[in-house]
């Protein structure tokens, strides 16, 4: 992807029922394998008398969770966690695994989490109505406190009835992993599953937690990872595992994991992120009439590849594979604060001008959120390649509404499809006049986008189990449809549509 989306965060964690084992460098391998979900902080913990030691520094996870930094840090339980920052500031206090730190033993834990609260701001007022200090800005507070108003109620020897309090009490998405003195390790994920949670345990013994079923299994080849169901909560202590089914599920997928932020070697749900982006790829070569036949086939690196090779193949296309080389391999713009995103933009692409000149390409995208860094890509490609015509093709439905459940879409007045269209979608695609507007204004010749209805297919699940409420406005929490019946007020109060002007 082009554009400075964010992301939420990434959790691992592990642990041995022996003594005489250490987990740490499994748990930092493994969080170092999802720096792709954070890049803003990294951290990790383990039990330490009574309490927890916990390393954590803004940064990315290979300049935080160094050899130096875990030098000294051992223990058969640890926890790990890649953050971005989806709410609050970009404070180091935010970086995570949090921990509770209390005079009552049964009180103390660690936790890092992956998702954000809808609700955080009915949660404050209640906290600061409580007498209630907050320290931080960020919803991570937030939900620490719902763990320990869970934890206090029931103790921590009863932890289905603590996370069914928070089920109650919270709005959003959240997958957590916890850690509790006695070296207990605990994930729940939360009954929409929103974001993807795995376990696994290996030939050694060891319980393995980790956000991507990829990170895992790059670290541990051997194992086989597992999907924790939405709304059941694992428990590994010394004596064995055991799984609680704390919520009845209620399945809405975040459709935005296949199209970029999951690893292409990951599965959610066993469904294959890989072949979710090539499926929708051809479809999009499928349904596609307008490119002149014989264009030549480009993908904005690295997320768009097979997207793009899927479509080549389809139209029988060359596929340039060196039109634009990604001169920063493994570096999300995203994760560069303004105004660092789009400079790293500009210089994480070269322009190859020996394969791109005087040719009509078909550039791929996974998908356009505001289109200030693809006008910037456009322009490149014709005074720097010499590029001759620009077909955009992206591998997604337009985005058309904020997310308020972990992934951190803009204001609906930065939305570049959304500027140009009074509407969301339920199926299909944007009217022919409105496409053409967009076109125009990132400087292509043509653009389309994959229909609503062709996402399910190529994730191959019902569109029930999805959440798709940055497309579609249909939000699956009551707090995320009122956020939104807010945020649409509030656009159209102020704001005439281009597409309405220029008719």
């Amino acid at each position: 992807m082009l554009e400075d989306v964010h992301h939420e965060c990434g959790v691992a964690g592990a642990m041995h029922p022996e003594e005489g084992h250490n987990v740490v460098d499994l748990v930092a391998a493994m969080t170092r394998n999802l720096e792709h979900r954070g890049g803003l902080a990294a951290g990790i913990a383990v039990p330490e008398d009574g309490g927890f030691r916990v390393v954590k520094q803004n940064g990315h996870v290979r300049q935080v969770l160094t050899p130096r930094r875990l030098r000294g840090l051992s223990d058969r339980a640890a926890l790990g966690h890649t953050r971005y920052a989806t709410a609050g500031s970009e404070e180091r206090a935010l970086a995570q695994p949090e921990q509770h730190r209390s005079s009552n033993p049964d009180e103390r834990f660690v936790f890092g989490w992956n998702g954000t609260l809808a609700n955080a701001d009915e949660l404050r007022v209640s906290e600061r109505d409580r007498g209630t200090v907050l320290r931080t800005t960020g919803d991570t507070e937030l939900l620490k406190l719902q763990i320990l108003r869970g934890i206090q109620r029931h103790t921590s020897a009863n932890l289905a009835a603590v996370f069914a309090d928070v089920e109650q009490n919270v709005d959003g998405s959240f997958n957590i992993a916890m850690l509790l003195p006695d070296r207990t390790l605990v994930a729940y994920r939360d009954r929409q599953g929103r974001h993807p949670l795995n376990y696994a345990v290996n030939d050694d013994g060891c319980v393995l937690v980790v956000s991507e079923d990829k990170a895992m299994r790059e670290v541990q080849p051997g194992v086989d990872p597992v999907p924790i169901h939405p709304g059941e909560l694992l428990i590994a202590r010394h004596d064995g595992l055991q799984f609680q089914q704390v919520a009845d599920p209620d399945p809405q997928r975040c459709f935005f994991e296949w199209v970029y932020f999951s690893n292409v070697e990951s599965s959610f749900d066993g469904s294959h992120v890989g072949a979710a982006r090539y499926a929708s790829g051809r479809i999009l070569a499928l349904l596609d009439t307008l490119a002149p036949k014989g264009s030549s086939v480009v993908a904005v690196p690295d997320s768009a590849r097979i997207a793009a090779d899927a479509y080549a193949q389809q139209k029988q296309w060359p596929l340039l594979q060196d039109g634009i080389i990604n001169l920063l391999p493994g570096v999300r713009t995203f994760t560069k604060g303004d105004p660092a995103r789009t400079l790293k933009a500009q210089q994480k692409y070269g322009i190859n001008r020996s394969v791109l000149e005087g040719k009509s390409i078909v550039l791929v995208d996974d998908s356009l959120v505001r289109g200030t860094t693809m006008r910037e890509l456009i322009r490149r490609l014709r005074q720097e390649g010499g590029v001759a015509q620009i077909h955009l093709r992206l591998a997604c439905p337009p985005i058309l509404s904020p997310c308020f459940y972990g992934i951190d879409f803009p204001e609906i007045k930065e939305l570049i499809a959304r500027q140009n269209f009074n509407s969301t979608l339920k199926s299909g695609t944007l009217p022919d006049e409105v496409l053409r507007v967009i076109a125009a204004r990132l400087g292509v010749d043509s653009i389309q986008f994959l229909p609503v209805e062709v996402i399910p297919l190529a994730i191959g699940c019902e569109i029930r189990s999805l959440c798709m409420a940055c497309v579609t406005g249909q939000y699956p929490t009551p707090c995320g449809q009122r956020r939104a019946e807010a945020a649409e007020a509030n656009w159209s109060a102020g704001n005439r549509y281009v597409i309405e002007s220029s008719r």
